[in-house]
């Protein structure tokens, strides 16, 4: 059941006479908190008639009014969002909370980000469960700066307020209303719910930045500077190229209302560390993954240049030359390449296609088609038939690493490792 009454324990004085008048029991007071037990609440009102302090009130009838979610400021980071729209309601109801001291209300297609958990408040009401395990929704006074949270976790949203342990289910859509678009992928990153318009944005962002890249690199005033203007040159060049990657996605998670790191799951609040072990796989089981994927692929893409050679397929010249010859073979070849392709490369490619592409695709047909899709897209974006199979084996090795541990980090790590290991050998190996 979803909440019918408008609670403002700032306007309380604890007088008990909604508490006598409910003939459910189903309503405490105290000092800065209402709690109501919306199970065994029958929505008769008689709380509100008793009320002369207004403190509790009736609920706008519309549907959409009445499945809005409560939203305290410091939550609007754990709201998703489907549109700008919604996005600038959000914020705009944060700031009316803060300068007027009351939560407003969320449009009624935001979601809380499953799996994350409310980040604590400043201060808590020091409210007590109501017994024999109902439901209990509270809401808490300005003073305690804090609502019941919302943190979905199956089909309930769990908060905690106090010691005592609460649950608020999500409100369904209202009955004749759109699907919501914005449904989180349980089965993914914790963060934003990236779209299919978002997955085309990011393609169409990555192709125009390619193209462009690779028509400035042609030049021939490139081609005839001077070795160590050359590789500043294609630095340069990279720079700009992901840097203008990096900042469409930095946009399009403003657009949802959230920062990078709260859009891809890249941080968590201190409640959420707390639980990690619970609600995320253990560290070494992840770290002994990326490594055993990182060997598999190495492995791969050893057997696929055998078999190549042994068919009479040579490696194009274009890719012949190596890391070395890009940046140079010296000590600032080396710094450039580590920074650029080693570190810069890989996290900005999986936050476009582990972080943006592959959670859309995956929203709209499910976990394998989105790891297989993102990884042919990701294998495409090399632009060579030589690499094209072992960027798809690594892009599916990324993918399914992202999904399993649900978390982008793994994949970012496992990609650096990957582009780590052809740096060392271009600049370690002889030849």
């Amino acid at each position: 059941m979803s909440a019918h009454l408008t609670l403002r324990p700032d306007l309380c004085n604890e007088c008990g006479k909604c508490v006598s008048a409910c003939p459910s029991d189903a309503i405490r007071v105290g000092a800065d908190y209402i709690l109501v037990d919306w199970h065994a609440c029958n929505q008769c009102g008689a709380c509100v008639e008793a009320c002369d302090r207004k403190a509790i009130g009736r609920a706008a009838s519309s549907a959409r009014t009445a499945s809005a979610m409560p939203v305290a400021p410091s939550d609007v980071s754990n709201v998703v969002v489907g549109s700008r729209a919604e996005a600038k309601a959000v914020r705009k109801a944060a700031k009316q909370a803060a300068r007027g001291g009351w939560p407003l209300a969320a449009t009624p297609s935001a979601r809380a980000v499953p799996g994350r958990k409310p980040r604590a408040s400043a201060a808590t009401a020091n409210a007590k469960a109501a017994s024999g395990g109902a439901a209990v929704a509270a809401v808490s006074a300005p003073a305690a700066t804090s609502t019941a949270r919302a943190a979905a976790s199956g089909p309930a949203a769990h908060g905690r307020v106090g010691q005592a342990e609460t649950s608020v289910p999500v409100p369904a859509p209202a009955r004749g209303s759109a699907p919501s678009t914005t449904t989180p992928t349980a089965w993914y990153v914790v963060g934003a719910t990236w779209t299919l318009a978002d997955a085309f944005v990011i393609l169409a962002v990555l192709l125009v930045t390619l193209v462009a890249k690779n028509a400035v690199l042609a030049l021939p005033a490139v081609a005839l500077m001077p070795a160590a203007g050359r590789a500043f040159t294609r630095a340069g060049v990279l720079v700009v190229y992901y840097g203008v990657q990096v900042g469409a996605i930095v946009l399009l998670a403003g657009r949802h209302g959230c920062t990078v790191a709260e859009a891809f799951g890249l941080r968590r609040s201190g409640d959420a560390k707390a639980s990690a072990t619970a609600e995320r796989p253990s560290i070494a089981v992840t770290a002994a993954l990326t490594v055993g994927l990182l060997v598999g692929v190495e492995v791969v893409a050893i057997a696929y240049g055998l078999i190549a050679q042994a068919v009479g397929w040579r490696q194009p010249l274009t890719l012949s030359a190596d890391v070395a010859t890009v940046f140079g073979g010296g000590g600032v070849g080396l710094v450039l390449s580590v920074l650029l392709v080693a570190l810069v490369a890989p996290i900005a490619e999986e936050l476009a296609f582990r972080g943006v592409i592959l959670p859309a695709i995956g929203a709209r047909w499910g976990q394998w088609p989105a790891i297989l899709l993102s990884a042919a897209l990701f294998a495409a974006y090399h632009v060579s038939l030589w690499l094209f199979f072992p960027m798809l084996v690594l892009g599916a090795a990324l993918g399914w690493l992202a999904v399993a541990r649900r978390s982008l980090w793994p994949a970012i790590a496992l990609h650096v490792m990957y582009n780590s290991l052809a740096v060392a050998a271009a600049f370690l190996v002889p030849r």
